[in-house]
Order: structure tokens, then C-alpha cells, then sequence
């Protein structure tokens, strides 16, 4: 790639691959690359625009007051700075955007008036390439603030439609690449992001982020063997950078490879690999940052998932909540995967008790302006309250609350900081209309389930088993028969691997 400045010749170089880190999001190596640059070249304008630049992450957390005065005074720095042109000066009132109202305004706020100043400038200066890449990561961003509502994903499909053309012509442009991972980093639009997602990690395949981010499509479309080789690249890079900055911690870019990489080797019954990483997240003392979506919810669902993949209800049940001040919706995970722990052994009073503090986190979270993740509190309430209700041998109003959930699930888009919720909303409706004697009922909740989210290994095994109650013998064979393909990688003494070789070889021919 490459993003023409008027600096002297010998920074261009520097400051394209400044930009390439900026791309795929390595910022703690992208703000020193235009720190130096500004050091070699005190007249170089837009270095001073890569510093403000790396410090808004804006698929991630919203910038800290300390960020904000870094920024501020990076804009600032580069508009006193040599003699920029007005195409440049626009770039620097663009991020200026973000950053010049220090007081008031929201990340929300800021973030949108950020996009409609991109999208003023990619439309000036329509063949600066970089600035259309740009102003659609802006969107993206201002998307990502919430409150992520928009299920036609309308203005993902725009985006992603600007992107490909533009990759079409610039095949090896890391940012094209990267976020059109992100603008279709949602079940219904994964399919069209699988060729950038297979060609980003070859681009870039130093950047631990570039190594990890293809396997946010691979999840999404239950392609674990290329998510598991994707995510274990990226955690190796992303410890060998811990080792070589000694950062003193666990860095959130590995934690969240590490939230991935179990999920996949759950779907597959890798339990033991599983085990592994639940491990490694037990020994984290430290992080770096110390507070991070992506670092909060890698330590809050590690655990959780290994809990209820596996349906071990009373290692669930004694999960012990970290505390994420600034990510309360991590320790709701870990409340809510609790409550259902003690509800299936039978602690009602547990789960009242932690469905009261979810309640708390997600009334914090809403007067926070945490709307989006307020909502998958209120989901995460409503299937406690479902599993409360079938205990108490009310099954309509169980199966009522869980179908509340699981429309509220899938009308909200999920948040890239997460591979799945750790209990899909729609196969615990599965499994409510199982139990109450609903199994063709149940085996369309699975399967609708499974549309979402496929290949996870409990909801197909749900979806087997409702088909085979309710005598759907085609159908159950089909579901076993995926189940051994996914399997085919599992532990040994897996008794799902029994149950599908039983029934199987029970209806064979038939």
C-alpha cells in the first residue's frame, strides 16, 4: 500500500509501513513508527496525524482521558507542523473531528462526527484510495458503538461492497483486506468475507491481530480446523511480542486468541487441548492494558465455555467472578454461565441470588450508555429465568422467556470482542422444548440455531436428538452423521461420539 505525504522522500517508506501497522491494528507499534518519523522529519505533517490515529482504536475500546490528551496534542502538533497540503490539513481536521471537543461529547458522538468528516474527504478527493479505506473503517466504527441493532446489516453490505471493489484493484492492501473481515463479521454476511480472511494472514502475516483476525469468518462459519491453526499462530506471535517487550503481562491480543481457540476445540471435543488454554488464562496474574473488552471477556468466558460446552453444571456453578469495572458485562458472563450451574444442581437460591447481581450489572450498564451490552444482560436474565421456571416445573412460561431470549439474540448483532455467547439463547429454547415434550418443535430451534451458529457441537447434538424423539429418522442419521464428521478430531472416551456411532449402526439402512 501506499498513502502519499509531502514529507521528504526518505520518511514515504517509513511512514507507508507506519500506516500498515495502523491497518492491522498493532497500535503499540504503529504510534512509535509515526513518533519516529516526526522525529527524522519535523516537518512532516501527517506523522503527528498516525500518532492521534493510533490512539483511536475504533472497532475497540473508546480512547482513555489519557489517550484524549495524546491525541489532542497530536492534532494540534501536526497542524503547526512544516507546511501541509490542503488534502493533508483536511486529514488532520478529520481526526480533529474526534478529538477537539475534549469536554461532553460521547465516543458515539465523537465517532460519527469522526465518519462524516472521512466521508467529506474520501468524497474530495475521490482517488485517494486511503481515504476511502478510511472513511469505511469509520463506519465500521460508528456501527460498533452501537447499538447494533440493524439486522438488514445495510450499512455492512455498503461497506463491504466499497471494500471488495477497492481489493479487487489493491490485492494486497493489509486495511482493504482487514476490514472486510470486519464488515461482514456477522453470521448472514461471513460467506463474503472468506476470501479476505484467507488472504489477510498471507498479507500480513507478522502482525499477531493478522493472524487472528481471519479466524472471526472461520467461527462464524464452524470452519474450526482453519480457525484452531489461525488462532494458535496468532497466540504464539502475540506471546513472542510479550517476551520481547517484556510487557509484564498477558496481552489482550493473545488472551482474545485464546477465547477463540477454546471455543473451536470445544465444537470439535478437543477437550483436552481445551484444558490447556483454561490453564494458561488461570495463570494470567496480569494483563496489558490492564483493562480490555477483548482481555476482560477472553478471562471471564475461558472458563465459562469449558464449564458449559461440557455441561459440567457444578464446575459452573462455582465459577469465581473477576472483577472488570470497566467491562461489567464480562463479569455478567460469568454470573449468568453461574446461574445456570446451580439451577441444573439444584441451588435455586444460588441462581436468584446471581440473577439479582446481573440485573445490577445491566441497570450499570445502561445508565453507563452500554446499551448494547445491557441488552445481553437482559438476554442472559431471561435464560436464567427460563431454567428457574422449568425447575419449578413451569415449562409454557420456560419456554416463553426462552424464546424471548432468543429474539432478543438475534435481533442484536454480535460484538467482535466474543466468537458466540457461551450459551446460545436459541438452542437453551432447544433444549426447554425438549424437555417439555416438544421435540419437532425443538429440532427447528436447534437447526435455526445451528443457521447461526454452525457446527457447534451441543446444538447439533440437540437437533440429533430432538429429530430422533420426534421420529424424524432421516433427519436424526443426518445429524449424527455431521456430528462423527465434526467429532472426527475429538477425544477418544467422548460419549457423544458413542451415541452417534450407537445410533447410527441402531438405523443403519433405514
Amino acid at each position: 500500500m501506499h498513502f502519499a505525504v509531502s514529507c521528504r522522500a526518505r520518511s514515504q517508506l517509513d511512514f507507508d509501513r507506519a500506516v500498515s501497522l495502523l491497518h492491522s491494528f498493532w497500535y503499540e507499534e504503529a504510534e512509535p513508527a509515526f513518533r519516529r518519523v516526526a522525529a527524522n522529519d519535523p516537518a512532516c505533517p501527517m506523522a503527528w496525524w498516525g500518532v492521534a490515529m493510533s490512539r483511536l482504536h475504533p472497532l475497540w475500546d473508546p480512547p482513555t482521558d489519557a489517550d484524549m490528551i495524546v491525541g489532542r496534542a497530536a492534532v494540534a502538533q501536526g497542524r503547526s507542523a512544516g507546511l501541509a497540503t490542503t488534502r493533508e490539513r483536511d486529514y488532520l481536521g478529520a481526526i480533529g473531528a474526534y478529538y477537539d471537543d475534549m469536554a461532553g461529547p460521547s465516543h458515539r458522538t465523537r465517532i460519527a462526527a469522526y465518519e462524516h468528516a472521512m466521508r467529506v474527504l474520501a468524497a474530495r478527493y475521490p482517488a485517494d484510495t486511503e481515504a476511502r479505506v478510511f472513511a469505511a473503517l469509520a463506519t465500521l466504527g460508528r456501527l460498533a458503538a452501537g447499538p447494533r441493532r440493524d439486522t438488514t446489516e445495510s450499512e455492512q453490505r455498503a461497506v463491504g461492497a466499497t471494500l471488495e471493489a477497492l481489493f479487487a484493484r489493491a490485492p494486497l492492501h493489509s486495511g482493504i483486506a482487514h476490514y472486510i473481515i470486519h464488515a461482514y463479521d456477522t453470521p448472514s454476511l461471513a460467506t463474503r468475507g472468506l476470501p479476505a480472511a484467507r488472504a489477510y494472514a498471507r498479507i500480513a502475516p507478522a502482525i499477531p491481530h493478522a493472524l487472528h483476525m481471519p479466524s472471526h469468518i472461520f467461527t462464524l462459519l464452524g470452519l474450526w480446523d482453519e480457525s484452531i491453526a489461525s488462532n494458535i499462530r496468532a497466540a504464539a506471535a502475540a506471546r513472542a511480542y510479550e517476551r520481547a517487550r517484556h510487557l509484564g503481562g498477558a496481552w489482550s491480543e493473545r488472551l482474545h486468541c485464546m477465547n477463540y481457540l477454546i471455543y473451536a476445540y470445544l465444537q470439535q471435543g478437543r477437550e483436552r487441548e481445551a484444558a490447556r488454554v483454561v490453564t494458561d488464562a488461570a495463570q494470567v496474574t496480569a494483563t496489558v492494558p490492564a483493562s480490555s473488552a477483548a482481555g476482560d471477556h477472553a478471562l471471564a468466558e475461558i472458563p465459562a465455555r469449558y464449564a458449559a460446552e461440557r455441561e459440567r453444571w457444578v464446575d459452573a456453578a462455582h465459577l469465581v467472578v473477576r472483577a472488570a469495572p470497566d467491562h461489567r458485562e464480562a463479569e455478567a458472563i460469568t454470573y449468568g454461565t453461574r446461574a445456570i450451574g446451580a439451577i441444573h444442581t439444584g441451588d435455586l437460591a444460588a441462581a436468584r441470588a446471581d440473577s439479582v447481581a446481573l440485573a445490577a450489572i445491566g441497570t450499570d450498564l445502561d445508565a453507563r450508555g452500554q446499551d448494547y451490552w445491557a441488552r445481553t444482560v437482559d438476554v442472559a436474565r431471561l435464560e436464567v429465568g427460563a431454567l428457574l421456571a422449568h425447575a419449578e416445573g413451569r415449562d409454557t412460561t420456560a419456554v416463553e422467556l426462552a424464546a424471548r431470549a432468543a429474539e432478543m439474540e438475534d435481533g442484536t448483532l454480535k460484538s467482535p470482542a466474543i466468537p458466540a455467547p457461551v450459551v446460545s439463547a436459541r438452542a437453551l429454547q432447544g433444549d426447554l422444548l425438549y424437555a417439555a415434550g416438544r421435540p419437532a418443535l425443538a429440532r427447528a430451534s436447534f437447526e435455526r440455531a445451528l443457521a447461526r451458529e454452525p457446527n457447534r457441537l451441543r446444538t447439533l447434538l440437540g437437533a440429533a436428538r430432538a429429530a430422533q424423539a420426534a421420529g424424524e429418522t432421516a433427519v436424526a442419521r443426518q445429524h449424527y452423521e455431521d456430528l462423527l464428521r465434526l467429532l472426527r478430531r475429538a477425544d477418544r472416551d467422548l460419549p457423544e461420539l458413542a451415541e452417534a456411532r450407537t445410533y447410527l449402526a441402531d438405523h443403519a439402512g433405514t
